[in-house]
């Protein structure tokens, strides 16, 4: 009679639930010998009755490799250890609510008994340990555990020695199709391993482009660009982490079937293999749609075979960043398993054979061919495929061009520039020339994160200079600027940065979103987008407080709308931060600080002591406003004297008159003077907001929060 021992010295008769041909039984178990000394005397009791909710135990089998079956490429390999675990009514549910799922409701006439094997899993010779829902290397460990609802009978629950024997009979191993036909309704089967999973066949991939104008100011003609395309992939996404797949059949014709990120981890979003991205398939890959959707490019574009590949790399490194980065933020929390994949499968409809096969494929790793049955709408229900939330979202890709309009030829900009890919997958591509006058070549991004920082700052004004100018030489360009931050998990301090810069936009009331603040969910895996649109009349808001007569804004206006964005960015919540705004919200402390160029604000007599103290934070924040006040005023006067000859000019090209080149010299150089100023080196988002309320809050605003699995969508139209 086949006895398992499960407390010192005490064995129970198996051959009465646990089934001969289950996997344990195939295994050979005759040890579940628990940690806990009081487990045996509660073996007895009713299972509804047991207070505890888990139990790690000590297993023992004669042929742990039979847990695996013959038929598949796994062995399992050293020690086997086991958990057994209880759920009741009180429980709720047996799993965490993800907000995707169907929940698994525990009713009063039920328990769920759980019972996991943890090992170590090896592939046989020459085969890839494949069979468990999830593509794993040569060797992993992998987490086996089957839930089963036992029910309540007319004498009670069974003892809990029972419900063990009986779950223990229910449990499986998740291999092929005929392992989930032939799962007892009322079960739950999962694995927990590390690997990788391709769930879609296809995708398209939104990317925006900014271009910006160098501070050299070109006024060729510029070659064209869309300012937004969609790339298309035809070939898989892979989803690679620790991931947790789940099979649930909830009666003898139906079984859900799923794969989730698990609880706690970040997962990798990628094109697989062969997607596209590879530099030998120039008709097909993506740097090639790129170059042709976005520059009306063919083939190569002229660039040279190892530049075309080293930017095709590069491209491609740049779309995986951005696809986990995407992805991350679409789960809802990392303190659950959330689905990534999930589908319900009726098996008793459709084509027999054709569900197998998409079964089987998926628990072998490739999860397509279920959603494509999914598609077809037979016998196959799409739940959730994370995949379509995450390509679908606008802006997927972030490319900013620097020094773009200097050229004439893609190639010509392309085939010197200076490529850097941020934490986020955004790519910052600068000309030659930038990149050796911010001493970025070579660097990596986070090293020349600074540099770009002001430069893209700079860039900024120099393109609305162009655009401006550029409208009366038919020059048709768009001007934006694009705002991203992503944490998997951001700080309040943060959070908080990203919220004042809602309500400086004006898109939402101040303080009506700080709920986000202390609400944990919307500070887990969150992105946060904003893009700012500006037509010419608003760029030549920026310069000039009566566009038609061209007359500039005053020194004391600049310095006073400069200093209330800066302080509208920054909330009184240390001594540090009290300091900044008294000083930048008091025109009497503000007139010292002015009578103090160098900083040594000690000796006056004006300043209270709480400034002296943080002498350097508020001196850091006179420059910036100080330069950039310089710099607006400078550029302003040189552009309205380059307008001025352009609207006189008898040429019929005024790039031809030499007095229109005269004016625009001087205007490069005034721009040229921006890199040797201080704006843009201190708060986050500050030059971008300074410039929105100069131009009288024109551009038009669309903001993205995404967090918690749901999206904030905020936005202002432009003002007339």
């Amino acid at each position: 009679m086949p006895e398992v021992e499960v407390a010192e010295g005490m064995k129970i008769d198996s051959s009465v639930g646990l089934r001969k041909d289950s996997p344990l039984a195939k295994a050979g178990l005759k040890k579940l010998l628990p940690a806990s000394a009081n487990f045996a005397q509660n073996l007895s009791l009713p299972v509804d009755l047991i207070q505890i909710r888990s139990l790690a135990t000590a297993a023992d089998f004669e042929s742990p490799d039979q847990l695996s079956d013959n038929s598949t490429s796994l062995i399992f390999k050293g020690d086997v250890n086991c958990e057994v675990s209880i759920r009741n009514h009180n429980d709720g549910c047996v799993f965490e609510d993800d907000g995707f799922s169907p929940k698994i409701e525990i009713g009063q006439d039920e328990v769920w008994v759980g019972v996991e094997v943890d090992s170590l899993i090896q592939a046989k010779v020459k085969a890839k340990a494949n069979g468990l829902g999830v593509s794993v290397g040569v060797q992993t460990g992998a987490d086996l555990i089957t839930y089963s609802r036992i029910a309540k009978g007319q004498n009670g629950f069974p003892k809990l020695q029972d419900a063990i024997i009986e779950a223990c009979s229910k449990f499986g191993v998740l291999l092929d199709a005929a392992s989930i036909r032939s799962q007892a309704p009322g079960t739950v089967r999962i694995t927990d391993t590390n690997g990788s999973v391709t769930i879609a066949a296809s995708a398209e991939l939104p990317v925006d482009l900014d271009a910006f104008a160098s501070l050299r100011l070109p006024l060729d003609t510029p070659f064209s660009i869309a300012p937004s395309v969609t790339l298309e992939v035809t070939a898989s996404l892979k989803l690679e982490g620790d991931l947790v797949v789940r099979c649930y059949r909830v009666d003898a014709d139906t079984c859900q079937l799923g794969v989730y990120r698990k609880r706690g981890s970040t997962l990798k979003l990628s094109l697989d293999a062969g997607a596209g991205v590879s530099a030998t398939a120039k008709d097909k890959d993506l740097l090639a749609q790129l170059l042709s959707k976005a520059f009306n490019a063919s083939g190569d574009s002229g660039l040279s075979s190892t530049r075309y590949k080293e930017l095709s790399k590069i491209f491609g490194d740049a779309v995986d960043r951005s696809l986990s980065i995407a992805m991350s933020a679409s789960f809802s929390s990392s303190d659950i398993h959330e689905a990534a994949f999930l589908v319900s499968v009726n098996l008793r409809g459709g084509e027999p054979f054709a569900t197998d096969q998409a079964m089987n494929a998926a628990l072998h790793g490739d999860w397509t061919l279920l959603a494509n049955l999914a598609e077809k709408k037979q016998n196959v229900t799409l739940l959730r495929d994370l995949t379509v939330e995450t390509t679908s979202k606008k802006g997927l890709i972030q490319i900013n061009l620097l020094g773009f309009y200097t050229f004439e030829q893609i190639s010509s900009y392309l085939q010197t520039s200076t490529v850097l890919i941020d934490e986020n997958g955004d790519l910052t591509i600068t000309d030659e020339a930038t990149a050796k006058d911010l001493k970025i070549v070579g660097k990596s991004y986070a090293e020349a994160r600074d540099q770009l920082s002001k430069a893209m700052m700079d860039s900024f004004i120099a393109t609305a200079v162009y655009k401006v100018i550029g409208s009366g030489l038919n020059l048709d360009i768009n001007v934006s600027q694009c705002y991203f931050d992503y944490a998997n998990s951001m700080s309040r301090n943060r959070m908080l940065s990203n919220l004042l810069l809602v309500y400086t936009l004006g898109t939402a009331q101040e303080g009506s979103l700080d709920y986000m603040l202390d609400d944990p969910r919307w500070l887990d895996h969150v992105a946060f987008t904003a893009t700012v649109t500006y037509k010419n009349a608003d760029l030549m808001a920026l310069f000039f407080k009566d566009s038609a007569l061209m007359t500039q804004w005053g020194t004391d206006e600049l310095m006073s709308l400069a200093r209330k964005t800066l302080a509208s960015l920054i909330r009184p919540e240390t001594n540090l931060e009290k300091a900044r705004i008294l000083a930048l919200q008091t025109p009497e402390y503000w007139a010292e600080l002015y009578e103090r160029p160098a900083g040594n604000y000690a000796a006056s007599e004006v300043l209270p002591s709480l400034i002296k103290q943080y002498a350097v934070a508020v001196h850091v924040d006179w420059m910036e406003i100080t330069d950039w006040v310089k710099a607006i005023l400078n550029v302003g006067k040189a552009l309205a004297d380059t307008l001025k000859v352009m609207s006189s000019s008898k040429a019929k090209d005024p790039r031809k008159d030499p007095n229109f080149k005269d004016a625009r010299k001087n205007l490069a150089n005034r721009l040229g003077s921006l890199a040797k100023s201080n704006t843009g080196t201190l708060t986050r988002t500050w030059g971008e907001l300074v410039q929105f309320a100069l131009s009288g809050q024109r551009g038009t605003v669309a903001i993205d929060i995404e967090a918690a699995s749901q999206t904030r969508h905020l936005g202002k139209a432009a003002k007339a």
